[in-house]
């Protein structure tokens, strides 16, 4: 595990697969009403076309909070004091650097800034909290914020 300069954040890589994204199913044909077979004498035959098949919009950033720092762990809202916290970061369509901010229940904040993420490999920035409430993490790319994340850390 490699550790962030001077911010008491720590950074460690894991590979993660890349998800292909999902294509839509078609429309269903029973509820064409040309199939059905019933016409109306004096109703206007409506031709059915099905849904084009297109692939589901990729989102280009995963990010997300984990009370642990493996990368098999689901996201969480709400974490325990002694839980290993993590700041979870995938860049999905292309190598980007990042910053990751925390700010914390006393409305301090620390960042871990020039962060390097290759696309499609997990990253995670170590939260190491000692204090109970709410927290947020900020994620930027280029400047400009591509999520943001709120959880609670209890006894």
């Amino acid at each position: 595990m490699k550790k962030a300069p001077g911010l008491g954040i720590a950074i460690a890589v894991a590979c993660a697969a890349i998800v292909l994204p999902a294509a839509t199913n078609a429309a269903d044909s029973a509820s064409d009403p040309a199939a059905s077979g019933n016409n109306d004498a004096g109703a206007s035959q409506a031709t059915h076309r099905p849904a084009q098949k297109r692939p589901a919009k990729r989102i280009a950033f995963r990010k997300y909070v984990a009370c642990d720092t493996v990368s098999e762990v689901e996201p969480s809202r709400s974490c325990r004091l002694g839980d290993e916290k993590g700041a979870f970061f995938r860049s999905n369509l292309f190598n980007v650097r990042y910053h990751v901010c925390v700010r914390f229940p006393d409305r301090r904040s620390m960042c871990a800034k020039r962060q390097e993420a290759k696309r499609g490999e997990l990253y995670v920035n170590r939260i190491t909290s000692r204090m109970t409430g709410v927290h947020a993490v900020v994620w930027f790319v280029k400047g400009k914020r591509v999520g943001r994340y709120r959880f609670r850390v209890t006894r």
